[in-house]
C-alpha cells in the first residue's frame, strides 16, 4: 500500500499593517502635533483683586544664564585658571613642615578630635583579620578555629612579644 503524497497546505500570509502603532493608542509617525508655548497671564489689575491689600503684580523677565551673554562661568574668570584640585593629606602636612608656624597657629597636625563614639576594631594578633574572640589563657586575639589551634601552640616568649607588639602586656610591679 503506498501513501499519497499530500502537498502541504499553503496558508495567506496575513502582514500587518504599518498602522499598527495607531491601534496601540499613539498617533501615527507623520501626523505629529506641534506644542504650543503657553501664553504667559496678564498681569492682574486692582480692581479685580478681592482684597484692597494686594497691590498690581509686576513681571520682571529673567533671562536665563544659558542665554545670558553677560555670564561669565567661575572657572573661566579674570584669572582663567583650572578647576582647583583637592590636597592630600602628605601634602597638607608636608606645606606645614616647610613654613615656620608660631606656637599659638592651627594646624592641620595640631587638631585634636574628640574619641570616636564607635568602640575600637579589634584584629588578631596573629593574623590581622578582624577578631571576634579572645584566649582567657594567653589574652591574645584570634580569627577562627585554626588560628586557635595555633596560638595554644606558640611558646610563652612569642606570646608575651605578640601581645608587647599590641601594648597589651600587664606592668609586672
Amino acid at each position: 500500500m503506498a501513501t499519497v503524497g499530500k502537498s502541504p497546505s499553503k496558508r495567506k500570509s496575513t502582514k500587518l499593517k504599518s498602522s499598527t502603532s495607531s491601534s496601540l493608542g499613539a498617533p501615527p509617525a507623520s501626523k505629529k502635533k506641534k506644542s504650543n508655548p503657553i501664553p504667559p497671564l496678564p498681569p492682574v489689575e486692582n480692581e479685580e483683586l478681592e482684597d484692597p491689600n494686594m497691590t498690581t503684580t509686576e513681571y520682571v523677565e529673567r533671562i536665563p544664564i544659558f542665554k545670558d551673554p553677560n555670564f561669565v562661568h567661575s572657572t573661566k574668570g579674570a584669572a582663567g585658571a583650572k578647576k582647583r584640585g583637592w590636597k592630600n593629606l602628605k601634602q597638607i602636612v608636608a606645606s606645614e613642615r616647610a613654613v615656620q608656624w608660631p606656637v599659638s597657629a592651627v594646624t592641620y597636625s595640631s587638631i585634636e578630635g574628640p574619641p570616636s563614639f564607635k568602640p575600637a576594631k579589634k584584629y588578631s594578633d596573629i593574623s590581622g583579620l578582624h577578631s571576634d574572640y579572645r584566649d582567657p589563657q594567653s589574652k591574645l586575639r584570634y580569627h577562627n578555629v585554626k588560628e586557635f589551634s595555633q596560638l595554644r601552640m606558640l611558646p610563652s616568649d612569642l606570646v608575651t612579644a605578640y601581645l608587647a607588639l599590641r601594648k597589651a602586656n600587664a606592668p609586672v610591679p
